[in-house]
Formats: structure tokens, sequence, C-alpha cells
């Protein structure tokens, strides 16, 4: 679903930032996001005085055992 989000934002022109936990930065560019910054609160604490059109929170759930949302489910 994020890959999705990012492709059809950047085809409309978006300028598209990513977070995620640290070690999924590198994938997060490599999937087309201008930026990628740790953690939805340092989004909204870097971006609070700036214009945001859309903020979309996409999450990884699985069943009894976390997963690397970069890495698919251990």
């Amino acid at each position: 679903m994020g890959q999705l989000a990012v492709q059809v934002a950047k085809h409309k022109g978006a300028y598209v930032i990513g977070c995620d936990v640290g070690e999924c930065h590198r994938e997060i560019l490599d999937n087309g996001a201008d930026e990628a910054i740790e953690g939805k609160e340092a989004v909204l604490a870097k971006y609070r005085s700036s214009k945001l059109d859309v903020i979309l929170s996409v999450a990884t759930i699985t069943e009894g055992r976390e997963a690397c949302p970069c890495r698919g489910a251990p």
C-alpha cells in the first residue's frame, strides 16, 4: 500500500515525505519518496507550520508477531 501511495502521489506531482523506523529509510527513498524521516512525531514537529495537503498513515499488521515493514515478517 505504501509503495503504491508514493507512486500515485509522485505521478500527481507531490513532494512525498515518508516516515518509518531508521533501518527502512533507504527503502523509503528507493520507492520514490523525496524525504525520509524517522517517526510521525518528527514529521509533525518539522512541518507543523507548513501546509501539508495530505497525510496518509499506512501500517503493517501481522498476527501475533512484529514485522519490520521493510523486510517483511520475521
